[in-house]
């Protein structure tokens, strides 16, 4: 625990610098200062809940909450999910992550960046992981409809598994791409490589793809397919997690 209360302490401290930093790094004319409430955050929490009796018990929930904020040079990215579930009685999911990103544009492409993550997954034997990768990153694809930007860059992971504690430097590798279907409708998907610099054959990777189509101003229809792959998991435990995520979601 003290290498997780260490971590969760850099994650602070190095936050509170890089907001510092964006603060006081740009001389800005006060007179042409705009409005805070011009760049809203905007906030989005989506639920899902599947139960079925008979043949078969099956419980799974899950629930997820995020918030963002974009403007011209900075931008600011958390959210935290959560996913549970039973299948005849035996535990199928049981997963608690939470991260976010902040984001300093150098210009339209090239932006620097600092992630944090944080993760519990119990069917995995991870009773935490936390990561901390500063890095540059890059918009390849940077239009009204289209979104598709690279990360690259050196962090420090710390975690349990099973019953192995460890902490060491990593690598990071990212991929993100945003893409508007229709009015209504989007598709989104990101990937990350995290490896241990000392020792190629320690990584882990995650993948996200989703499609969310909206059924009112404030609502709208979203499914999720999560895949965490560890090359080198706990005992006993298999190196993929796959899960296929639906539910409802409310933007506010």
């Amino acid at each position: 625990m003290r290498n997780l209360n260490r971590s969760i302490a850099i994650i602070i401290a190095s936050a509170g610098v890089i907001s510092t930093q964006a603060d006081t790094s740009i001389n800005v004319d006060t007179n042409t200062l705009v409005k805070p409430t011009e760049y809203p955050w905007v906030s989005q929490a989506a639920a899902g809940l599947t139960i079925a009796r008979g043949n078969s018990d099956l419980l799974l929930f899950n629930a997820k909450i995020g918030t963002q904020k974009k403007t011209p040079v900075n931008e600011y990215t958390v959210g935290a999910d959560a996913t549970y579930g039973k299948s005849d009685g035996v535990e199928n999911a049981d997963s608690l992550h939470a991260g976010g990103q902040y984001n300093r544009l150098f210009n339209d492409k090239f932006y620097g960046f600092i992630n944090a993550d944080g993760l519990h997954d119990g069917i995995q034997d991870i009773k935490y992981r936390v990561a901390l990768n500063p890095g540059v990153g890059y918009s390849f694809i940077k239009n009204k409809t289209t979104t598709l930007s690279g990360e690259a860059g050196p962090g420090i992971v710390t975690q349990k598994l099973g019953q192995h504690e460890s902490t060491y430097a990593d690598v990071r590798l990212a991929e993100h791409l945003d893409q508007v279907l229709t009015t209504s409708a989007k598709l989104w998907e990101k990937a990350e490589l995290i490896t241990q610099a000392s020792k190629t054959d320690n990584y882990y990777a995650n993948f996200e793809v989703g499609i969310e189509t909206a059924i009112s101003k404030t609502l709208s229809l979203q499914l999720t397919l999560d895949d965490g792959y560890v090359n080198e998991p706990a005992t006993g435990r298999k190196k993929n997690d796959i899960k296929l995520i639906g539910g409802v979601a409310y933007k506010f």
